[in-house]
């Protein structure tokens, strides 16, 4: 036993089985931390239970160590030393699955995923952590247990010289023409110099006629054109294609409204004229007996605040 620590364990001056520095006498501490390696693992590769990482125990060479059980708590019956129970203080069993039948990543133990009802999890890997393509998240692949699958490539698609199926390396420069284009004018991701693909779209879905592929016509779904204008020649940041402003030559915004807040029918947005009037009441009060300046009756009641973009 190291200085200090009597054959059970115990330290002399603290009365407990951690020394005045916070560790026991092989050196762990109460987190299960070595004083030496800074990790849960000895020099020797064990933990303060005894067990590698592997969940072997030092003293039994065995998946038990001497008190019967494994490195999780369980023992061969696969009861838990400290519920009593066959589930740990997590909720999970032997095997990792709780009382729903599911481990922690939502699997069940037939490898079906609780969510996508498929064999792959939400983030695509299946119950032993493989992709469709037999990667784990390290990039190791199952068969192989190096990170190239058996056609001699790795999770990302290239082989031990650095090049893909297309022979483009990892910088995008195709190992025949030494630029990012291949002999048949694509690049790695499949666009020619003018960011059209294979099928004749770009990456937006627009053709090289304007037309979007989805909608059939020069609109996206999102409503915008192939140079990011919608159908009344605004952008996303509420600028025009003609003007390069916030209004059009006509002088409304992107919501159809001028510098003085009235569409081009000539009512705000609380659907007042210059003059006052309702545009659905016909009068100088809406629906709600509110007239254009917020009062009803006389008294001051305020219309609901309808946010518009402020433009210089």
């Amino acid at each position: 036993m190291p200085n200090g620590f009597d054959k059970d364990g115990f330290h002399q001056l603290t009365g407990t089985r951690y020394g005045p520095d916070g560790f026991n006498w092989n050196g762990f501490n109460r987190n299960g931390i070595h004083r030496e390696t800074k990790t849960k693992y000895d020099p020797y590769g064990h933990d303060r239970a005894g067990f590698n990482k592997n969940g072997i125990h030092k003293k039994t060479g065995k998946r038990f160590g001497p008190h019967g059980h494994d490195v999780k708590g369980f023992d061969k019956y696969g009861i838990h030393n400290v519920t009593g129970s066959r589930y740990g203080p997590d909720g999970y069993d032997l095997y990792g699955f709780d009382k729903e039948g599911l481990n922690k990543n939502g699997f069940k133990k037939s490898g079906i995923h609780n969510l996508t009802r498929s064999r792959y999890g939400p983030d695509g890997y299946d119950l032993y952590g493989f992709d469709k393509e037999g990667f784990n998240v390290k990039g190791i692949h199952k068969a192989t247990k190096t990170k190239y699958g058996p056609d001699g490539f790795d999770i990302s698609g290239f082989n031990e010289s650095g090049f893909n199926v297309k022979e483009f390396n990892r910088n995008g420069i195709h190992r025949e023409t030494k630029t990012k284009y291949g002999p048949d004018g694509f690049d790695l991701s499949g666009y020619d110099e003018r960011g059209f693909g294979r099928d004749g779209f770009n990456e937006a879905g627009f053709g090289k006629d304007g037309v979007h592929r989805e909608t059939g016509t020069l609109y996206a779904l999102n409503g915008y054109d192939k140079e990011g204008f919608d159908k009344n020649g605004f952008n996303l940041e509420g600028r025009h294609k003609i003007t390069r402003k916030h209004y059009d030559i006509e002088g409304y915004d992107m919501e159809g409204y001028d510098r003085d807040g009235y569409n081009r029918k000539g009512f705000d947005k609380h659907k007042f004229n210059k003059e006052g009037i309702h545009e659905i009441t016909g009068e100088n009060v809406n629906e709600g007996g509110l007239d254009k300046d917020g009062y009803k009756g006389g008294k001051f009641v305020g219309h609901e605040q309808i946010n518009r973009p402020k433009w210089s």
